[in-house]
């Protein structure tokens, strides 16, 4: 799995957003959280910053 810091700079190259997953280990088993980076353009048209949004993990 690609690091975090790693997919948001991606989206800062390419000001298009990046839809991840991540799997963590539970006492019960495995989770699985969605996420996505989006680019926030500035009145220039270039990436000025990235927003990340989580969706709620699933066991």
């Amino acid at each position: 799995m690609e690091p975090f810091e790693a997919q948001a700079l991606r989206v800062f190259e390419t000001g298009q957003p990046y839809k991840g997953e991540l799997v963590f280990p539970l006492p019960n088993g495995l989770a699985y959280d969605e996420f996505i980076i989006s680019p926030v353009m500035g009145a220039d048209g270039r990436v000025d910053a990235a927003a990340a949004e989580r969706g709620g993990a699933i066991e």
